[in-house]
């Protein structure tokens, strides 16, 4: 369960992630072929996950996030995201998914910034924004400069999520 929710754990730096495993429960009950993409997506997904977590039961040692681990499903486990942000009825949900885009987008980009966690049991979070203020302190230009892209990258990023977000009407009591 580590790599799964540690604090390196792939839904704690890629939350977006849970927002797909939503579109997926979203996309197998539509029935059809959405129904038979889920099972031809998420069976092999999921051998993949257990494997990794069974094979790596307690890899609280390691110096890499969970989710390098699960890189090589992302492109088709995001199949769902469509699905997940048409169906999200409520602000709350819309307000809750724009915050796991712009967490997943800023978790990746610390993760270009140290590619490698610290030492066991130190928070990936603490790790990488250690690297930050040192890059900071050693060159503020590129600091300032990767703050700036950030922030661009996290408004392009959001700006493709609201036409889906927006499709689906509101109702605040609706989850």
């Amino acid at each position: 369960m580590y790599l799964l929710v540690g604090p390196r754990g792939l839904f704690a730096f890629t939350p977006l992630t849970a927002v797909a495993a939503y579109g997926f429960v979203v996309m197998w009950r539509s029935r059809g072929p959405l129904r038979r993409l889920t099972l031809a997506i998420g069976a092999p997904s999921i051998v993949f996950f257990f494997s990794i977590v069974f094979l790596q039961l307690n890899d609280e040692h390691a110096r890499n996030f969970a989710e390098r681990r699960y890189v090589d499903l992302f492109f088709v486990l995001y199949v769902a995201l469509g699905p997940a942000l048409t169906s999200i009825r409520s602000t709350l949900g819309a307000i809750v998914v724009r915050v796991a885009v712009a967490a997943s987008v800023a978790t990746a980009a610390l993760g270009t910034l140290a590619p490698f966690a610290g030492n066991p049991g130190e928070s990936g979070f603490a790790f990488a924004a250690a690297a930050f203020a040192e890059l900071w302190r050693r060159a503020p230009v590129q600091g300032v400069l990767d703050v700036m892209l950030l922030l661009a990258l996290v408004a392009v990023v959001l700006s493709i999520v609201e036409p889906a977000l927006d499709s689906a009407p509101r109702n605040s009591h609706i989850p």
